[in-house]
């Protein structure tokens, strides 16, 4: 079974991909590998992809004014970070463990430099989403100082996992072991790509235990099914849930608003008035959400 806490970095070249990439992570635009309610996802800081890439260019501004920046600069970094679906199953476990790599990214970079981060609880398995103006000890503009060349970044993952993922008995990634993180879209990619029919020949050859690229396609594309038709029934499963908690939530709003339409025998203004403040804020509780769908970030995360 896989234990091992996943750290990627990714650098922008400019505010505007900021504000490309902060329309995905607060789902202002449609994200195809949702699984869940957008209920389950949280966001701190500069949410909004607007307000996201002001904040970029307001603060690459000021930095520029005392340590001249570039015009080929990466202007921020974006951090995923997750672990294996088996080691995030345990939802107490999974958001403290995200906690504290939140805890680690804002202490590498500070506060004052992080742009927005995100959690999604909508997809299949739970990640943070950190975005971050890449400043150095000395106040330049420096992605390099964090991520330039495999060492520093091998020395990153062996950092996080020593001051984190250890912490949650997870392991570090195999080191020089040559495997690559797969782009969801490659992903699609590859299931829908046509492939050709292996001939009698080719299923002679795999007799004989020489597999033809025709066939390893074939065997690749049905793994590949059999991931998404899992993926599918966990979707339904979780839809329905969804249904019936949304239909709770309505039927709890229906009756709150009908114990706040009865009226107690003469009663004073004064006390119609407490009345309907209390229940406002309780009806307040099942409607609250950010205009990307995400909870406002209070309680288990805060910037």
């Amino acid at each position: 079974m896989s234990n091992f806490c996943i750290l990627r970095v990714r650098k922008h070249k400019s505010a505007f991909s900021v504000w490309g990439v902060t329309r995905h992570h607060n789902r202002e635009i449609d994200c195809p590998t949702t699984t869940g309610a957008p209920s389950k996802n949280k966001a701190f800081g500069h949410t909004s992809s607007h307000d996201a890439m002001a904040f970029v260019k307001e603060r690459v501004s000021q930095i520029d004014a005392v340590n001249k920046v570039r015009s080929n600069q990466a202007v921020a970094l974006e951090y995923m970070i997750t672990a294996s679906p088996e080691a995030m199953t345990d939802h107490k476990k999974a958001v403290s463990y995200l906690n504290a790599a939140k805890a680690w990214v804002l202490k590498k970079h500070g506060k004052e430099n992080t742009v927005s981060v995100f959690y999604h609880g909508d997809e299949t398995t739970p990640h943070l989403h950190i975005v971050v103006i890449p400043v150095d000890q000395k106040g330049r503009l420096s992605a390099a100082n964090f991520v330039n060349g495999r060492k520093k970044l091998s020395s990153m993952q062996t950092e996080f996992h020593a001051e984190v993922g250890a912490l949650y008995g997870m392991d570090r990634g195999i080191e020089k072991s040559g495997s690559k993180h797969v782009p969801v879209k490659d992903y699609w990619a590859a299931l829908n790509a046509p492939s050709p029919e292996p001939s009698k020949a080719d299923y002679a050859k795999a007799a004989l235990g020489f597999k033809p690229e025709s066939i390893k396609l074939q065997e690749q594309k049905a793994q590949l099914s059999l991931a998404l038709d899992r993926t599918n029934r966990a979707t339904r499963k979780r839809a329905t849930r969804v249904c019936d908690v949304e239909r709770d939530q309505n039927d709890r709003a229906i009756s709150l608003s009908i114990e706040g339409a009865k009226l107690r025998t003469s009663p004073s203004v004064e006390a119609l008035k407490v009345e309907n403040a209390q229940l406002k804020a309780q009806l307040a509780k099942y409607t609250k959400t950010s205009p990307g769908g995400h909870t406002p970030g209070k309680g288990l995360f805060e910037l």
